[in-house]
């Protein structure tokens, strides 16, 4: 019996390191057993369309347009006559996109010619806000928005990752049954242990400005001189006035650390041994980081984002609803109460295996991406 094929229509992780990438690798993973797996990924270092064998997958690279990326965005609309070339040369059964944009629009208008299922996942609470047109990239905005509504229109099945992205997908682009899952992880194959010698405090993200790491290095300077709480920033480097602070941070502080990007591996042994997750970001849609710290123990310190209220419903960490004040206020807390470090601890963990496991989400993921 020939095996069916599908395309996953992001980019290919680990060439872009994002949660959407990194969730969509780990669908193919535990597909390729049974289906013909593709991905079409955008890569600046090629010239034209080129194929690779990796890990079971295929991955089709095609080549990033730079034109006027700041006024135009991402582009993506010009990326149509290269999906379609490689949809004609695969045939695809199914498609599955995630993170709403013009590939949405895409992926919606030549399933029709094509005939397979498309599955649409999104990924940020913003793909269900309105956009205000204040200037040239702000309507570029809007009409991508506009575009989303009518490759979703396409959609033969819809997921979310929380109740706002759910009743936002029914009142922005008007559709009822989309399915909420959440990210998902694989539990560890051994025991969780924290060290309270010292209060491991992470924060794990790309340096831009929506994320606002300034804000994590201002926590970190309030406790600059006490040395039972150790600070480390991960990330790709971004912003350069932003680096700049970070960098001085390095040299004024014996306990902030900036360790740049590093591999997934390696950000997860170092959620292994922290204490707290910070998160700074405006908002989250259902952040893969907080996945990864909470299989690993580590309870989440947020400062705006609460997906679905699971931060507070299941004391999984603190959420400090937009407020400095108190999340610095719980940071000392924390700092001096050994049994609520234990309780977050074993809360997170538990929360993780019994709701984020992969063994009862991956299974969800792939009877709505085959409708079987």
């Amino acid at each position: 019996m020939n095996r069916q094929t599908i395309v996953f229509v992001i980019n290919f992780f680990p060439i872009s390191t994002g949660g959407a990438e990194l969730q969509s690798y780990q669908i193919a993973n535990a597909m390729k057993d049974h289906f013909n797996v593709h991905f079409i990924t955008i890569d600046p270092k090629v010239k034209c369309i080129t194929t690779e064998n990796t890990n079971g997958f295929t991955v089709w690279k095609i080549p990033r347009y730079n034109i006027s990326r700041r006024v135009l965005g991402k582009n993506q609309f010009l990326y149509y006559w290269n999906i379609k070339r490689v949809f004609s040369k695969i045939k695809p059964d199914y498609v599955y996109q995630r993170c709403a944009g013009f590939s949405t629009w895409i992926c919606g208008i030549l399933k029709n010619h094509f005939n397979y299922r498309f599955t649409f996942h999104m990924a940020a609470d913003f793909d269900v806000q309105p956009v205000k047109i204040i200037n040239f990239r702000s309507l570029i905005s809007a009409i991508e928005k506009n575009c989303v509504r009518k490759g979703l229109k396409q959609a033969d099945h819809i997921f979310v990752q929380n109740e706002v992205q759910k009743n936002g997908c029914e009142t922005f682009y008007h559709r009822t049954n989309s399915q909420l899952v959440y990210n998902f992880s694989y539990p560890l194959p051994h025991p969780i242990e924290k060290t309270n010698s010292k209060i491991q405090v992470t924060w794990v993200a790309n340096i831009k400005p929506m994320k606002k790491p300034e804000i994590f290095i201002e926590i970190a300077k309030h406790f600059a001189n006490d040395q039972r709480i150790k600070f480390t920033m991960i990330g790709t480097p971004g912003q350069e006035s932003i680096m700049n602070l970070i960098n001085q941070t390095k040299q004024d502080q014996s306990n902030f650390e900036y360790l740049g990007h590093i591999p997934n591996e390696e950000v997860n042994t170092i959620l292994e041994h922290s204490h707290l997750l910070i998160n700074t970001s405006d908002f989250e849609g259902f952040s893969n980081v907080f996945v990864q710290a909470w299989f690993r123990g580590c309870a989440v310190a947020s400062l705006n984002a609460n997906p679905d209220k699971i931060i507070t419903k299941y004391s999984t960490g603190y959420c400090a609803n937009g407020s400095y004040e108190q999340l610095i206020s719980f940071i000392e807390t924390y700092l001096n109460d050994t049994q609520l470090q234990q309780t977050l601890s074993n809360n997170a963990l538990q929360f993780a295996n019994e709701h984020l496991s992969a063994t009862n989400v991956l299974p969800q993921i792939i009877k709505g991406i085959t409708g079987k």
